[in-house]
């Protein structure tokens, strides 16, 4: 076998026994949870169009006021992709880019500030923000935003947090997941189905979707 080819075999074995065990996870059915699962499931069935060029990605991107990026977060190549995106569009956008995300509570905007601000070195900032607890995956990966934030003087604002009903728990973590759409454009609206899809991420939109849709846990 090649070693690519034992490489996806492996990759294939870990996300089975990962799914096993969120399925065992379930003491109980959870109907909203089947509901959306059933939605998006359906969604992904249409399949899309064509492949979007990096340059269709950015050009989107520079025209929309609001763009929603989706990762699967065990992935470190999907985070260098959407920063990849983000880089260009604050090389290129003249207006100020606020990156929002979803690795902090509202409650650490003042964290947020100070290692913005070069007041808090990057272990200091974990710490505060309970890093581990509240988030978990790899500062390495993720801490990157940050970093870029801080360098280009962008501000970073925690999403807002989903309705309480849809929270397991009394102390769970709020953390919505988004999947980007592309704005609204003058160009001939295309046939029904999922329009694009970057190379990159995998990022996809449809002209008939809404401003936003759910994106699947990682």
């Amino acid at each position: 076998m090649k070693p690519r080819d034992e490489l996806v075999s492996l990759q294939k074995r870990l996300v089975t026994e990962l799914q096993q065990r969120i399925d065992d996870s379930y003491e109980r059915p959870d109907a909203g949870f089947a509901r959306y699962l059933g939605q998006y499931e359906s969604e992904f069935k249409q399949g899309f169009e064509r492949v979007a060029s990096r340059a269709e990605v950015i050009e989107q991107l520079m025209r929309a006021n609001i763009a929603y990026f989706g990762d699967y977060h065990t992935l470190r190549t999907a985070q260098s992709a959407a920063l990849s995106f983000l880089r260009e569009l604050v090389r290129q956008r003249k207006r100020q880019v606020v990156l929002a995300v979803e690795m902090l509570h509202a409650a650490n905007n003042a964290h947020a500030a100070r290692f913005l601000a070069g007041k808090l070195t990057p272990a200091e900032f974990r710490k505060a923000v309970r890093w581990r607890k509240t988030w978990g995956f790899p500062w390495s990966s993720f801490g990157r935003f940050f970093e870029l934030a801080r360098a280009q003087g962008l501000r970073a604002v925690p999403l807002p947090p989903p309705p309480p009903a849809s929270r397991s728990g009394p102390d769970a973590r709020p953390r919505p997941r988004l999947h980007p759409a592309a704005p609204r454009s003058a160009t001939p609206r295309r046939p029904q189905g999922w329009g694009v899809r970057c190379r990159l991420c995998r990022w996809r939109s449809r002209p008939e979707a809404p401003a936003w849709s759910r994106h699947p846990p990682a």
